[in-house]
């Protein structure tokens, strides 16, 4: 306002405006672990003049975790460069921008801030095979599965490996394409002899290898038929123990030495009559 002798005259209406306006060049919207992100754009006053100040850049994950990188801004333009941890969370992040400028009094004037969403990837950088046990049973199932582990040790889900099963003389049992994380069941033959087997689980050029062991099982069938006995291994190591077969009042020892699956008949006899036959 302007006045002379009483008279007085108003200029049109301006505004004062301490908002700069900040606009992203350069905006990566995925990066992974071990990385550099690189910002780069403008800010500018509302007046149109260029800032001269600072920028402060901060990532927030979901878990908290915070990444703070400052810089400059000159003639309204910056370069901000934050080189990630290789052992960096994957996930969301809120990327946080603000610009500002202050007096030499430390005091800040004119700012401004800009967010944005920027999502860090799993790197794979580990697998492991899994049992469900390493000792497996003959007749069972071995239960087994590969789990990929990210640059945190969290289970990368989606992904495949290849998982192959192998006998003591390293002939593939097995070998199947399946998704991380998923059991694999392998069927172990009841006359499998004990043994160390392995599992060699393959994904993204990364490998991991395990043993299980294959347990002694000692066991036999036994059938009767008429007058007939018939007693075979069934189990998958040599069988040496005594059998004793009751007939009425009547007992009798045998001393049975059977090798894997090998099978034999003896014939029952006793005075006429009619006999409860135990095993």
């Amino acid at each position: 306002k302007a006045s002379l002798k009483g008279q007085y005259t108003l200029s049109s209406n301006f505004q004062i405006s301490d908002l700069i306006t900040i606009t992203l060049t350069e905006k990566p919207t995925e990066i992974g672990p071990g990385e550099t992100l690189v910002l780069e754009g403008n800010a500018q006053k509302e007046g149109g003049k260029a800032a001269d100040g600072f920028i402060r850049l901060e990532l927030l994950g979901d878990g908290n975790e915070s990444i703070i990188q400052e810089g400059t801004v000159k003639n309204g333009f910056f370069n901000i460069n934050l080189s990630l941890d290789p052992e960096t969370r994957a996930g969301k992040y809120l990327a946080k921008i603000d610009v500002y400028e202050k007096t030499a009094g430390d005091v800040k004037t004119n700012k401004g801030f800009l967010n944005y969403n920027l999502q860090i990837t799993q790197i794979p950088t580990n697998i492991e095979v899994v049992f469900e046990t390493s000792m497996v049973e003959p007749g069972t199932m071995l239960r087994t599965k590969a789990i990929l582990h990210d640059q945190t040790g969290e289970n990368i889900e989606g992904s495949t490996a290849i998982i192959t099963i192998k006998n003591p003389k390293d002939k593939i049992m097995e070998q199947v394409e399946i998704t991380t994380d998923e059991f694999l069941e392998f069927a172990i033959e009841n006359s499998e002899p004990p043994a160390k087997w392995k599992v060699v689980a393959v994904s993204t050029q990364l490998t991991d290898e395990r043993t299980f062991n294959i347990s002694e099982k000692k066991e036999v069938a036994i059938e009767i038929i008429n007058r007939t006995l018939r007693i075979k291994n069934i189990g998958n190591v040599r069988y040496e123990d005594m059998v004793v077969v009751k007939i009425g009042g009547e007992t009798l020892n045998i001393n049975l030495s059977l090798e894997r699956e090998e099978e034999r008949e003896y014939i029952l006899s006793a005075p006429d009559g009619e006999y409860q036959v135990d095993v």
